[in-house]
């Protein structure tokens, strides 16, 4: 093994553990050796995601692509790190690309599961649920997904089962608690989700899934109370970027009515809208801090079960 080629081994090895400041020493110094290294860009490019720098782990993926174009793990790290920065479309289309290349590749898959999850879409979701099972069948997020996917179609014997075998395998995982929980939902066994879903908090307090577990948990004990954590779990999660997009054209569409209501004499419905506009506000303030009280209550109570 020459000098470049150990360097490479030491950086990878060294990012495969987590000691990512060795391995951007050791990356740095491969690269040096062979600045057109496509490879080497690439996992320089996970090192630096894994560190919480995404726009930086974006370009050393161009970088790598501007290389080799058709390489895998520079297209998962690229949808990665467009994930993490909030751009979907982007996400998906490098995503798009790294199965293209790689049908099989299970990061790629776990990726698109966790995404198609979040947006609700159960047409991309089962597809990629079906391969990664193939691929991973011992894999505890292969069953976690599958299990959610389960959920979401109203199948509790498949849900409960898949939440199981993940379970089995990492029986610390907080998803994975989330996952039966949300199976004893579907049967309408709300005590024991609620259980599955403290068990989860318990593990880690800031698993956001528990806490819409136990917000869809409360819709349908207390709809009023219920309706209100709803609100107020999806004001909690959402992110600057989506405010930004749905907030500022809202704010001008409201002030460019209110003003032709005014022009054309319309100062009663002008008046109605202002007072439902402070009203939407009130409502939603107070939706924030009930769900803020209740999370902070669901972790105080969070304990581990493991006798579902």
């Amino acid at each position: 093994m020459n000098f470049f080629d150990r360097d490479l081994a030491v950086a990878i090895a060294a990012k495969d553990r987590g000691d990512h400041l060795r391995a951007v020493t050791s990356f740095q110094k491969a690269l040096e050796a062979d600045p057109e290294n496509a490879v080497a860009h690439a996992h320089y490019a996970h090192c630096l995601f894994g560190m919480g720098k995404y726009f930086a782990a974006s370009r050393q993926a161009d970088t790598a692509l501007s290389s080799d174009p058709n390489l895998p793990l520079a297209h998962i790290v690229r949808a990665m790190a467009d994930a993490a920065m909030d751009n979907e479309p982007a996400a998906q289309k490098a995503l798009d690309e790294a199965l293209r290349l790689d049908p099989e590749n299970e990061t790629a898959l776990k990726l698109r599961c966790a995404i198609a999850l979040a947006n609700r879409d159960l047409k991309a979701l089962e597809p990629a649920v079906d391969i990664l099972l193939s691929v991973a069948p011992n894999d505890t997020e292969a069953h976690y997904f599958a299990s959610r996917l389960a959920s979401k179609r109203m199948d509790a014997d498949k849900a409960e089962h898949h939440a199981r075998e993940a379970l089995k395998i990492a029986p610390n995982g907080a998803f994975n608690h989330v996952a039966i929980g949300w199976a004893f939902w579907v049967r309408k066994e709300f005590d024991t989700a609620r259980d599955a879903a403290l068990s989860a908090l318990s593990i880690n307090p800031n698993t956001s899934d528990a806490h819409e577990l136990l917000t869809a948990i409360d819709m349908h004990r207390r709809p009023l109370t219920g309706w209100f954590n709803r609100i107020g779990y999806l004001l909690d999660n959402i992110n600057m970027r989506v405010a930004a997009i749905y907030g500022i054209p809202m704010f001008f569409l409201y002030m460019v009515a209110s003003d032709l209501l005014e022009y054309f004499g319309q100062d009663t419905l002008s008046n109605i809208m202002f007072r439902g506009v402070q009203i939407a506000a009130i409502g939603l303030l107070i939706s924030t801090q009930t769900f803020a009280r209740k999370a902070t209550r669901n972790r105080k109570a969070a304990v581990l079960r493991t006798d579902y």
